[in-house]
């Protein structure tokens, strides 16, 4: 079973349906939501194996800001979703070293299927979207 971290800012919309069609897959232990980077922090500082954390980072501060637990992030998979393209931007996410790296917004869709895969290939188990 998989356990998910979900970090999306207090305030941000954007993820909200992704954030919902992770409680339907039933391959997965648990969705913990985090509202802030403290409790996203403190919870990494108790890792789980097969750690997945799923970051939404709207602003370029944000992604700075999340700078600072890049040695826990570490300790999961992370699926990195960011506000613009700008090259400064993609510079700061690569820091965090994602597995995925994608724009809030990309088609939901293709996103969740993204993301679907990849916990299929961490639990080899079949899911369809």
């Amino acid at each position: 079973m998989e356990l998910l971290l979900f970090y999306q800012s207090a305030g941000q919309a954007a993820g909200c349906r992704l954030e919902s069609g992770l409680a339907q897959l039933s391959f997965t232990k648990k969705v913990e939501v985090f509202r802030n980077i403290a409790g996203l922090a403190a919870r990494l500082r108790h890792p789980a194996d097969g750690l997945t954390a799923i970051i939404l980072a709207a602003s370029r501060q944000e992604l700075q800001e999340l700078q600072t637990i890049r040695s826990l992030l570490s300790k999961a998979r992370v699926f990195l979703l960011v506000g613009d393209e700008e090259e400064e931007t993609i510079a700061l996410a690569h820091r965090l070293r994602p597995r995925f790296l994608g724009y809030l917004n990309a088609n939901y869709r293709e996103i969740f299927a993204v993301l679907v895969k990849l916990l299929e290939q961490h639990i080899n188990l079949p899911y369809q979207v």
